[in-house]
């Protein structure tokens, strides 16, 4: 009796441990370099057959970008200006489309070569002989540029104060593999991947990373919103009161928005300015964080997920070599309001000046005259 108890008790663990050798498998681990859903970078329109679709950077190429986005008073963006700045390091011809929803593009103060406005983007095309500067000032759509804009600001005037609420807006969609891992293999990963963001950090650019993976046991897939820490700095004042300094990190694991209250419900004005970590090893946790997390797995990916989207958000624009090095600085300023037209006290056209009425009797008059002198000389 005992005997076949013994075998039915060794058939049940053979059972389980069959079982969960079967729910064991490779997990993907969400990459540092493959972003997030655009935008950023922003689309173009769509590229017209009669344009030439060639991609052609000889050498390297360094891309430097300050997007300025002009804010009414209710903190809704009524403008957005690109300072885009490249430069070329490599002897040769170079063609390429920097895809934009732009209404202008002049060239900026030290461009060597000129930027042309087409329904796809910017085009750019010319010779370096060894090193070439390329910059354009880039006025952009609106309503299709706001959606690549990391922050967002709204203001609210009540009971003598006004309110500015200041918003992480830079949460994209991952797919995350939920379940469990060995935590000797996750912290091999993460010491990897921090070894890897330290060459990027040396280096200057991204370089490819290997897609890791841990043998572990998956339970489900989801899609999860993500954030990365958006550094903002900078004023806010109302006219007439003192102005208040802005110096705060939101997302990222912190909230995601604040709220700065200023005395006062005259004029805005508003300098800030919004920018991410570009040493992406400040976003990854400690190897004793990592241990100490609820949920070691999930912590890890939504890490890495993070250090995903600092990245994407250096390419406002996006950079003919998406590989190459890449900065991107956000700035939010007021925008300039042009002075309204004074009105009548009654709401009512008062019909044209004594001034107008004037200049007009003048100018029948000296018309009169003409006709006069013609009619003497036919």
């Amino acid at each position: 009796m005992m005997r076949a108890a013994a075998t039915v008790c060794a058939c049940c663990l053979a059972a389980l441990a069959q079982t969960a050798a079967a729910r064991a498998a490779p997990i993907t681990l969400v990459s540092p370099n493959i972003p997030g859903p655009a935008p950023p970078p922003l689309a173009g329109g769509q590229q017209l057959s009669a344009e030439a679709g060639e991609l052609r950077v000889p050498g390297t190429l360094a891309n430097t970008e300050v997007v300025r986005a002009g804010l009414a008073q209710d903190g809704s963006p009524v403008s957005v200006v690109v300072f885009h700045r490249m430069r070329i390091t490599g002897l040769g011809d170079f063609h390429f489309v920097v895809p934009a929803p732009a209404t202008k593009a002049v060239p900026a103060f030290g461009s060597r070569s000129l930027p042309g406005l087409r329904q796809a983007g910017i085009v750019w095309q010319g010779f370096s002989p060894g090193t070439r500067q390329l910059g354009a000032l880039i006025t952009l759509q609106t309503a299709q540029a706001v959606g690549g804009l990391p922050l967002r600001v709204s203001v609210t005037r009540q009971d003598g104060f006004t309110r500015v609420r200041l918003e992480n807006r830079t949460a994209r969609k991952f797919v995350i593999t939920f379940g469990s891992g060995p935590p000797r293999s996750l912290k091999a990963v993460l010491a990897r991947v921090r070894r890897e963001l330290g060459r990027e950090s040396a280096a200057g650019h991204p370089l490819p990373m290997v897609l890791e993976q841990v043998e572990g046991t998956p339970t489900v897939q989801k899609l999860v919103a993500v954030s990365a820490p958006l550094h903002v700095t900078g004023t806010i004042s109302v006219a007439g009161e003192r102005a208040a300094r802005v110096n705060t990190t939101l997302g990222g694991g912190r909230p995601e928005f604040r709220v700065v209250s200023l005395r006062g419900t005259g004029r805005l004005t508003l300098a800030l300015t919004a920018t991410f970590d570009r040493d992406r090893r400040k976003l990854l946790p400690s190897a004793a964080e990592l241990s100490s997390a609820p949920d070691p797995l999930l912590a890890l990916q939504t890490a890495l997920a993070r250090t995903a989207v600092a990245l994407q958000f250096q390419q406002y624009l996006a950079s003919p070599q998406p590989g190459g090095a890449s900065t991107t600085t956000y700035r939010y300023v007021t925008a300039r309001v042009a002075a309204a037209r004074p009105l009548h006290s009654g709401g009512r056209d008062d019909g044209p000046s004594p001034l107008l009425l004037a200049l007009i009797a003048i100018g029948g008059l000296l018309a009169l005259g003409g006709l006069t002198v013609l009619w003497a000389h036919l």
